[in-house]
This record gives structure tokens, sequence and C-alpha cells, in this order.
């Protein structure tokens, strides 16, 4: 499936982030569409729950997380960060298939720079891709904020403004 939205949507930076992250496995590449907050609370995170072992193999909690949110690649803690990043937020499993997905038809604003994407699983939906009453089909809520102008994923799964700090909140 192709990004059928435009550069500006915020979703078209959700279906971006999105077919990085779960298409291709790459956390590297789903960092250019995500907010400095959240990069740097994920390394946070990652670091929080395996202190000991960051720790004990040397490293500096406070510069690694600021590598890992700037996409050193070449940190050592990089692919078990990637892994551990990306496996919980792929939490729907099949996320990785966008067909299968549909994105909200417009963001909601929540403030001024903030917005909300919903991807949403396209088998809870009508034929016409219109959501019938009752229950919502399974989604996945994308807090956005604009940083510079550019939309960029602040949040999955949770509408907490993510703030960073030992341990972040997410």
């Amino acid at each position: 499936m192709n990004n059928a939205f435009s550069p500006g949507d915020p979703r078209w930076v959700t279906f971006e982030f999105v077919d990085a992250a779960w298409g291709m496995q790459s956390l590297e590449l789903a960092w250019r569409f995500a907010a400095q907050d959240f990069r740097l609370c994920a390394a946070q995170s990652f670091l929080h729950a395996h202190e000991a072992q960051a720790l004990h193999k040397g490293y500096n909690l406070d510069e690694s997380a600021l590598s890992l949110a700037s996409s050193d690649t070449s940190h050592g803690l990089w692919r078990d960060f990637q892994a551990w990043t990306i496996n919980p937020l792929g939490m729907q499993g099949d996320l990785a298939d966008q067909d299968l997905w549909g994105y909200s038809a417009t963001s909601r604003d929540e403030g001024t720079d903030l917005g909300l994407v919903y991807v949403y699983d396209k088998a809870g939906t009508n034929p016409d891709g219109t959501i019938p009453p009752g229950p919502p089909p399974r989604r996945i809520a994308f807090l956005m904020v604009k940083e510079a102008a550019r939309w960029k994923v602040l949040n999955v799964n949770s509408l907490i403004v993510p703030q960073p700090g030992w341990p972040p909140t997410f």
C-alpha cells in the first residue's frame, strides 16, 4: 500500500512511522518521524528497565539515552534497544501489513500543536470504509505534535505527553 496522504498531513507521518517500525522493522527509520521527547523517553525507559546490565557494561545512562534517542546505531545497546522498542509497539501483530489498517479521516486537534491519529483495523469497518455503530474497531492511537512546523509521533497507544526523566513518563 502506498502512502496516499500528503507530507503535511499527520496521517502521512503516522503511515511512514508504522511502515518503518513494523513494515521494515527499523527503529532508525521510524525515529525520523518521532518527536524528540518520545525518542528520549523510549531510550530512558529501555535503560531504566536494563539499568543493571547497562551499568555493568560501563555505560553512562544519560549519555546512552541521548545516543539511543539520536539513532546512534553504533551504540553497543542499539540492537537490544531496537528490538525492545519495536516489539511492544507492534503488539497488534499484523501492523506490518498496511493493507489491513486504515487511518482516521482527519487528525483531531487536541491543542495548537497536538493532534490525534487513529490507525484502525479495517476488518471492523463497513465496505465503504465507514465505522458502523457499536464498539469501535481495534485501533491504535498516535498522539502527534508539531516540531519545527512538522508533525511527529509523540506517543503510541497513549494520550499522555511524554516527560523525560528517570523513569520517564509515557
